[in-house]
């Protein structure tokens, strides 16, 4: 059986959950063929998600039907998107915003009028890695992945991040609580982050976007180039 088939996403998982921790929690429900955690390339730190493949397609099915609770965290499970239909992206897929900038209420504006499961992070202090980022947001809903972007040559942190919940209400609830906001006790701004395909005209420069790509996770294209 093409293992794509029992393949299982799951997000919103602990910092604590490793690999074997995952395969071992699974394996309650039936045969795992394959169960891994993704972890920052950069850092080394796990992502908050991970997936695992099972031996059957039925073991599959009940584990996306069911509630679970790992490590003290509650983990949503979904079938996994095959690479050619993903519609998701990598975070390295992604872009900041232009020194342009805008202010809290247009921010939320956006927000309202752009449905998106991804919001934009900028003015992260240095101390802000992935865990200080997710334990923020995560009271917001469940969080798939939240991620601090590294400069690739020097290792140091750029100050912004990107966050992707499970939902879109997540977003909702964000900008709710306001587009500046706080983490390690410096002011943040939050923006929504859409498919550069799906930005009105005009929009580039005035809200992050990310370029869809077909790489799935770890396929990405690199960063884009905010413009026109």
């Amino acid at each position: 059986m093409d293992k794509q088939a029992t393949k299982v996403f799951c997000g919103g998982l602990s910092w604590e959950t490793t690999s074997e921790r995952l395969r071992a929690y699974f394996e309650n429900f039936g045969v795992v063929r394959e169960a891994f955690v993704s972890y920052n390339r950069n850092n080394g730190r796990p992502r908050g998600f991970g997936f695992v493949v099972f031996e059957s397609m039925d073991v599959a099915d009940k584990v996306v039907s069911t509630k679970h609770t790992i490590d003290r965290r509650e983990v949503e499970c979904k079938k996994a998107v095959p690479k050619e239909e993903q519609q998701g992206v990598d975070s390295n897929n992604t872009s900041p915003p232009s020194s342009t900038g805008e202010g809290s209420s247009s921010a939320a504006a956006a927000a309202a009028n752009t449905r998106t499961r991804k919001v934009f992070v900028g003015g992260l202090a240095p101390a802000v890695d992935d865990a200080a980022l997710l334990q923020h947001f995560e009271q917001f809903g469940p969080v798939e992945d939240a991620v601090v972007m590294y400069d690739h040559d020097n290792k140091r942190p750029r100050g912004f991040g990107f966050v992707t919940f499970a939902n879109e209400d997540s977003v909702d609830k964000v900008f709710g609580r306001g587009a500046m906001q706080s983490i390690a006790d410096k002011q943040i701004e939050i923006k929504p982050a859409v498919p550069r395909d799906q930005m009105p005209m005009g929009g580039a420069g005035r809200m992050p976007f990310f370029e869809q790509a077909r790489g799935g996770f770890g396929g990405g294209r690199g960063l884009g180039q905010m413009g026109g």
